[in-house]
């Protein structure tokens, strides 16, 4: 008899278990509801796509190019304007640098080659952006937009390594 109402005594535990379990789900609160604004803009990634090593060159060279030597894609809803600036200086100028000379981001310009005309921009010597052309916008398609640099070496310029950094600015067309 007494193992009887053991038995008993356990199953009732186990249903008094399970119903712990099932109740709080059946008694659960709805989950909060979700909303999402999808705001009109560009979305804008790069893509080396190149070797960006301008090599050995003597002074005196003009138009140096690296062709498709990066590439922009928009995966926005809206086409960006794209300004350039070189983030390296020395002594005030901005370029490509050593520890005392610089190539002045004037002799440095780029260019959408989406396959129209090109139209190659110079970069500033100063520190402030240089917008590309609405020619070299980069429209909100999802497709690569490959681009060329050219660099002119100025007659006289010092033998050394040069390097130097441009920053890419994105902004939404207006």
């Amino acid at each position: 008899m007494n193992k009887t109402r053991t038995i008993s005594l356990s199953i009732f535990m186990i249903l008094i278990m399970i119903g712990m379990i099932i109740l709080p789900g059946a008694m659960a609160e709805p989950v909060d509801s979700y909303t999402v604004t999808v705001s009109d803009g560009q979305s804008t990634s790069i893509t080396s796509t190149t070797d960006v090593d301008f090599g050995a060159l003597n002074p005196g060279t003009d138009n140096n190019e690296i062709p498709d030597s990066f590439g922009l894609t928009n995966v926005g809803n809206t086409d960006c304007t794209i300004s350039a600036a070189f983030s390296t200086d020395e002594g005030g100028i901005y370029g490509l640098v050593n520890t005392t000379y610089v190539i002045g981001g004037g002799n440095f310009s780029m260019n959408n080659t989406d396959g129209t005309t090109p139209t190659y921009v110079d970069l500033d010597n100063d520190v402030g952006t240089t917008s590309m052309t609405t020619d070299n916008d980069v429209i909100a398609d999802e497709v690569e937009d490959t681009w060329s640099v050219t660099l002119d070496i100025p007659a006289g310029q010092y033998a050394a390594i040069y390097s130097g950094t441009v920053e890419l600015t994105f902004a939404d067309t207006a």
